[in-house]
C-alpha cells in the first residue's frame, strides 16, 4: 500500500521493479499496482538477500516497506541495497514504531 500511495500521482515515466519473497504477496502487488500510471511493472518472486543482484538494473529509488525486521544481518542488507542503487539514489526504509518492532523481532527470533 505504501508503494501505491507514493506512486499515485507520478508525472514522469516510472518503471517499477518489486522484489517479493512471498508468491501470494507478489500477486497482490501486481494487482495493487496495475491501475497506476506506471510505464512498466515487474515483480520478481525471490529472496533479495539470496538473489543474483547482477540480474537487476540500478535504481533511482529503493523502497523497503516493513522488510528489514526479517533480515538477520542488516550490514549485508545495506551493502546489497547499495549495489542496486544508483550513485545519487534515495533509499527509503519504512518501519514500524519501536514498540511494535520489538514485538515482531521477539516473535521472529523466538521461533528459530
Amino acid at each position: 500500500e505504501a508503494d501505491r500511495i507514493m506512486l499515485e500521482n507520478v508525472s514522469v515515466p516510472v518503471n517499477y521493479v518489486g522484489i517479493e519473497i512471498n508468491e501470494k504477496s507478489s500477486h497482490m502487488a501486481k494487482a495493487t499496482l496495475k491501475d497506476l500510471p506506471l510505464t512498466q511493472v515487474t515483480i520478481i518472486n525471490e529472496d533479495f538477500m539470496q538473489m543474483d543482484l547482477d540480474s537487476l538494473s540500478q535504481f533511482d529509488l529503493v523502497l523497503m516497506v516493513h522488510v528489514h525486521y526479517y533480515i538477520k544481518d542488516l550490514k549485508i542488507m545495506f551493502g546489497r541495497l547499495q549495489k542496486v542503487a544508483k550513485e545519487n539514489a534515495n533509499i527509503v526504509i519504512i518501519s514500524l514504531n519501536l514498540t511494535a518492532k520489538q514485538k515482531i523481532w521477539g516473535v521472529f527470533f523466538e521461533k528459530e
